[in-house]
Order: C-alpha cells, then structure tokens, then sequence
C-alpha cells in the first residue's frame, strides 16, 4: 500500500464445477477510491499463491507453488510432476518484469528494513546454491535474495506447501515462529524457545502478540517482549474467534467474528439475541482499554463467522480489511454477496477515520459513574450518554432483583431494602451493556 492509499492484492481463484471449474491466480491494483487500475490473472490447474511483498522500488513480488509446466505472462516456468515454488515480479503499472522458478517453495517471507529476506520454506532435496542440506526438509533463514542465503537452519517441524506460518520478524533480522507450543526464536547464532500456545502471530510497536483459542471455547491475546516473556493477556468470551490484528494511531485495532455476545476482559460490549453472527474491529488504547467498536452483520446464520477479517492493516488514517465472505453480509449502507455454491468471495473494504460506528454509545457506557461504592444504600449513577438507560440489580448468583428505566442519564437506585453484601449494576443502552460491581455495607 503507498502513501495515497493505492494498494495491491494478490491470490489465488477457483470456481465449483457449476461454473466452469477455473482455477488460477491473479494480483490487482485498488486505487484509493476503490477503483481497479489492472489485473493480471494466470490461469492454470495447479498454482497458489503463498506470499506477497513490496520492494522499495515499488514493484510487487509473488511467490509461492506450483506444478508442471506453466505459460506465466509470456515467462515459461518448467516445473516438475511435484510442488516446485516459484516468484515473479511486477512493476507500478501490473507488467511482469520477471518469473522464475526457485529450488525450494516458499511458505512465509518477510521483506526486512534492510531489504534482505526472512524466508521459511520446503525442500525435498539438498540446496546446492545455498549450501544446504535439510534434514527435515522444512528450513528458516534470512537471505539477501531468493537465492543468497545470509544464514539457514533446519526447523525440524513439519509443514505443507499450503501452511499459513505464524511468523514475524525483527529489525535486526531475528525470526519468531508459533509452532509446537512454543514461541521459537531464530537467528545467526541459533534458536531459542519459551512457552506458548499456537496460534497467529503479530509483531508491532516494539513487542510481539499472540492470537490463540477456539471459536467455543474463547480466544486470548498474549502481549511478549522480545524475549518471550508475557507481558500481559487478553480474553475474550466463548463463541468468538480472534482473526488479526494491527497498530493505528498508537492503539490496537482487532478483528474478529462473534455470535450472541462480544465479551472482553469479562466485559459485555455488545448483544444480539437474534442468532445471527457479526464480523467486528474493536479498538483499544495501548494499555487493552475499549475504546471503540464497529460492526458487520451476516444476514443469514452462520456457525464460525460468515465474514471474516484475517487480514487488515492501517495507512494514513484509514483501516482496510480483508478476507473470505460466505453469507451476505451489510457493510454500513453496502450489502456484500456471499458465497457461491461451496466456494469463498473475498472482499476489500476501507474504513475511513471518520466512519460511524457503535463507539459512542458504548463509550458512554463506559464513563458511567456509580457513587457511592461502597455505600450504604443509596448509589447514583451520573455520565454523558445520551440513549435511554435501562439497568438491572443482580445479586451474586445471577438473579435479578430490580429492574428500572430512567428519565435522565444522572439519577438514583434506592437500594436500603437490600441486605448487606456483593451485587452488580448491570446497565443497558440500545444493545450495549456494561456491569459494576455494588458493594452495600
């Protein structure tokens, strides 16, 4: 993506065999205003795309795995009868300055602030150009080009040409993988590793984060330091899976699909009873304080996420996501098809600073303040939000035990009837709810 907002995406496209079984890659240029400038598409039976990255001079490397041989824009890639990787170059204007085949295939680069490459890969056969010989035939390093190895080392962990590696690396040429359990660290001098859990990995500002968990079973955020040492965790609620991540004006953005009930760090931040999934980008401070939230809603169920952000990054002010959408989904004023028989469409979607979201509702929300706590039967409730306020008074096995409306965002509970003891405030604006703990003496 460049200063104005243009951006590049590449990848793979096939089709079920109720359209014309068409399998291929392709890589396009989106200007700022959501316009194609080209596309350029190479149509072959056996072909993905693994990685993409930019070069200074603004060209865009592909890279990534295919078989036998293939017409690649006027470049004749002689494959084998099994996965052979592959790059090929385009510059500012979608021309094809160049392709190749490589004697291993690709699975995760990363372009580093010196230009060299951090490259994980496969190789079923001894390197000769790189000096390597694999024993695993799974291998990690850093190269000056594809075929200039600065350092190299076995992983010893076993991968397929189509893996998505969680993989980072640093300014000063170290390489993070999640793999194992582990958080391993690789460099000139060796690797290292320190406990985790699997999962996506990300790494900005200085530390690494770690998206890990399972739709039912909840999804956390691990904050390390380059050690590896956990800085701090994060949580979400059950039905919710974490999908990435990015930096944007000094706070965090996350992206994510929730059914029912987007809770964080034990908060409720949002409720829809209706059965029906929501894509959602929540933003935090630096310190995992909410801050705001912005929603996608599927029109029709469905288990998992029907729209997905696995991707998404900030240039300028602006956000941009994308992803795989299954069901029809509403994007502000925008309904967005969905899939076509069993196959994905993907989407690409720019979120402008000044876009409305749920932020200001939920904000208010959070402002709210209950004195005196503790108290001894009186608790007033003062903030700024401007929705019509409903809470409920909740003992500490879940009951409700009074419920009122009031006319005004400042106002009183009358809570002397009560005995003394632990109870929860929980406080409702539109679909927005938040709870605070009561303690009456």
């Amino acid at each position: 993506m460049d200063s104005a907002d243009n951006t590049v995406i590449a990848g793979d496209y096939s089709s079920c065999y109720h359209c014309n079984n068409l399998n291929g890659v392709f890589i396009t240029k989106i200007l700022s205003d959501g316009t194609v400038a080209w596309t350029d598409t190479i149509s072959a039976p056996y072909i993905n795309i693994t990685q993409m990255y930019f070069k200074n001079n603004g060209s865009t490397i592909i890279a990534g795995v295919m078989w036998d041989t293939i017409n690649f824009l006027g470049h004749q890639l002689i494959g084998a009868q099994y996965e052979t990787g592959y790059y090929a170059e385009f510059d500012a204007s979608g021309n094809c300055l160049g392709a190749d085949t490589l004697p291993y295939i690709p699975i995760c680069i990363i372009r580093n602030n010196d230009n060299s490459l951090s490259i994980a890969g496969i190789t079923t056969h001894s390197i000769t150009n790189l000096n390597y010989y694999p024993s695993s035939g799974n291998f990690i390093g850093n190269f000056s080009d594809f075929n200039t190895a600065n350092w190299i080392q076995d992983l010893q962990w076993t991968f397929t040409p189509y893996a998505k590696l969680p993989m980072v690396a640093i300014p000063n040429n170290t390489i993070y993988l999640l793999m194992s359990s582990q958080l391993r660290k690789y460099t000139a001098l060796g690797s290292t590793y320190s406990n985790a859990s699997n999962g996506k990995l990300h790494y900005m500002d200085g530390k690494l984060f770690g998206l890990y968990g399972s739709y039912w079973s909840g999804n956390e955020i691990n904050v390390y330091d380059t050690a590896g040492v956990i800085i701090s965790n994060n949580v979400f609620g059950n039905e919710c899976t974490i999908q990435a991540l990015c930096f944007h004006n000094q706070n965090y953005i996350v992206s994510g699909v929730f059914k029912d009930s987007l809770i964080f760090n034990g908060q409720n931040y949002y409720t829809d009873q209706t059965g029906l999934g929501y894509m959602f980008l929540m933003e935090t401070d630096s310190n995992w304080k909410f801050l705001s939230l912005k929603l996608v809603k599927q029109i029709e169920n469905y288990t998992y996420g029907g729209v997905w952000a696995d991707f998404i990054t900030s240039n300028n002010n602006d956000i941009f996501i994308q992803g795989p959408i299954l069901v029809d989904a509403i994007f502000g004023t925008d309904t967005i098809a969905g899939a076509c028989c069993d196959y994905k469409n993907y989407y690409f979607a720019k979120i402008g600073s000044n876009s409305v979201g749920l932020e200001e509702a939920q904000m208010a929300l959070d402002e709210l303040i209950l004195y005196p706590n503790p108290t001894k039967g009186i608790i007033n409730i003062s903030g700024n939000s401007r929705e019509e306020l409903t809470w409920k008074i909740l003992n500490t096995q879940g009951q409700v035990i009074l419920t009122e409306t009031p006319n005004q965002s400042s106002t009183s509970i009358d809570l002397k009837h009560l005995a003394a003891g632990i109870y929860f405030v929980e406080i409702h604006a539109k679909n927005h709810i938040n709870i605070k703990k009561v303690i009456i003496n």
